[in-house]
C-alpha cells in the first residue's frame, strides 16, 4: 500500500489522456493523504484522536467519503471496497495474490 501511495502512483494516474483540473489534483491528495492516516503510514504527526477519526471515516461509506471520492474522480463505491479489502489484508484475515502468487494492492479505479 505504502508504495501505491506515492505520489509518483498518484500523477501516473494523471496520464491515461485526462488532464485534470487544479480542484482534482488537489481532491485527490487530499484523499491519499486521509489513506496514509488511516493506515498509519503517514509522514504527518497525528495524536490518537485524529488518528482514529481518520481510520473511522475510511471505514464508513458517508457523504464526506463519496464526496472527496467523487472530486478526487475515483469511484466512491470501487474505492471504498478495495478499501475494505486492503484492511482485511492488511489485518491478515485474507490473503490477495496475484497469478504468479506476487502479493499485491489492486488500484482505485478512477471514474471515466
Amino acid at each position: 500500500m505504502a508504495n501505491y501511495l506515492k505520489s509518483d502512483h498518484i500523477n501516473a494516474m494523471e496520464t491515461d489522456g485526462v488532464m485534470l483540473s487544479p480542484e482534482q489534483r488537489l481532491w485527490k491528495a487530499v484523499f491519499m493523504q486521509a489513506i496514509q492516516d488511516a493506515f498509519g503510514i503517514s509522514t504527518v504527526a497525528m495524536n490518537r484522536d485524529e488518528y482514529l477519526k481518520s481510520k473511522v471515516w475510511v471505514k464508513r461509506f458517508t457523504e464526506d467519503f463519496i464526496q472527496v471520492c467523487e472530486n478526487a474522480g475515483f469511484s466512491p463505491e470501487q474505492t471504498f471496497e478495495k478499501l475494505k479489502r486492503y484492511d482485511l489484508i492488511k489485518k491478515g484475515i485474507i490473503w490477495n495474490y496475484t497469478t504468479n502468487g506476487k502479493r499485491r494492492f489492486a488500484d482505485v479505479a478512477p471514474t471515466n
